[in-house]
Formats: C-alpha cells, structure tokens, sequence
C-alpha cells in the first residue's frame, strides 16, 4: 500500500508554523530521492545519509522566511551545494573529476564567471530559460540531460538505462549542450 503523502504547500505551512512534523514528513517524501543525488555525488552511503540529514536541517533554518514555489527542487539545490561542499572538502583537487564535476564541467559555457557555475544557476532568469529549455527536449533527451546534470548520474550508468551505447548517450550530450548554447545565446546570454 503507497503512503499518502501531504503535498508540498501543506509541508512548507508546516515549516512556517515551525512545527517539527515539517522534517518528518519532508524526510518520508523525498528522503530517498536524495539520498540517491547525494550517493551519486559522494559515493559514499553514509556520507549521503549525513548530506540528507544536514539539508533537512538547513531546509529547517531557511523556512521561513524562504517560501519555495517546488519543495522538491528547494530541497534537491540545498542538498546539491552541500553535497558539493562535503565533496571538496574530502577530497584534493588532483583527486578530481568526480561524476559530479565531470557533469557540471560539461556545463561551463554557462558561467560569465567561469569560478562559480553554482552562483550562475541560482539567476532565476537564467533557470527560467533553462526549464524552458528542459521542456522543449524530446523525452529522452530531456532524461539523459536531468540525469547528468541535476542527478550526476554517471554516463554509463544512463546509457544502461536507456538501453544505448555509452559513445550514443555522449553524442547526445554534445547535441544537448550545442542547442541549450544555442538558446541561451538566442535569449542574449554570452556563452
């Protein structure tokens, strides 16, 4: 039998109420769901369990005032920049890449200021073009772009779920990354 669970604006009341049911019922919706992004990040199944543990905190000291229009993505880009943190500080920068920054590497045209991609994503214009973007792209591309880039899932690991050759899912990341350079440029962003 699934759960019911409560829907997003109802957890956020929570939050604002500062009502503790607010992490317990975050934890049981998307609890597994981020574990899995920060496992891909970390590779390390406690470390995850530790980054999940810490973003429900952090979720707890910016609600309020912050009032999310999608929990599940205010959730997944707290967890993501904590996720990256816990990354760099356990690891040497000669240890890198990682899945993680391999996939964000793919992604650098997008920084002005090539030292920050993570400060670049957080425009809201910039998202705004961007799920644009996302939306347009036939199914499986629009997979395989949320499954590198906001899952960092490693490439063999989707081109086994799609069924494809790992040289298919990178050809198909090159026309991915060429057309949203080609949008954003169009939108009169300088990539």
């Amino acid at each position: 039998m699934k759960t019911k669970h409560l829907d997003d604006a109802q957890i956020v009341e929570l939050f604002f109420e500062r009502n503790e049911d607010a992490v317990s019922e975050s934890e049981a919706k998307y609890g597994s769901y981020l574990r899995s992004i920060a496992y891909n990040i970390l590779g390390n199944s406690s470390d995850a369990e530790e980054c999940v543990s810490d973003t429900l905190a952090d979720v707890w000291r910016k609600i309020p005032p912050a009032r999310p229009e999608s929990l599940k993505a205010f959730f997944v880009s707290v967890l993501r920049r904590r996720a990256v943190d816990s990354y760099r500080r356990s690891h040497r920068l000669r240890d890198i890449p990682s899945q993680l920054t391999a996939s964000l590497d793919e992604l650098e045209f997008l920084a002005e200021d090539k030292s920050d991609v993570h400060e670049t994503f957080d425009t809201l214009e910039l998202s705004r073009v961007i799920n644009v973007f996302i939306s347009s792209l036939p199914e499986r591309r629009r997979y395989i772009f949320i499954s590198r880039f906001y899952m960092a899932r490693p490439i063999d690991e989707i081109a086994r779920r799609l069924s494809l050759s790992r040289s298919s899912v990178n050809k198909e990341l090159a026309h991915i990354r060429r057309d949203l350079r080609e949008k954003l440029e169009s939108e009169g962003y300088s990539v």
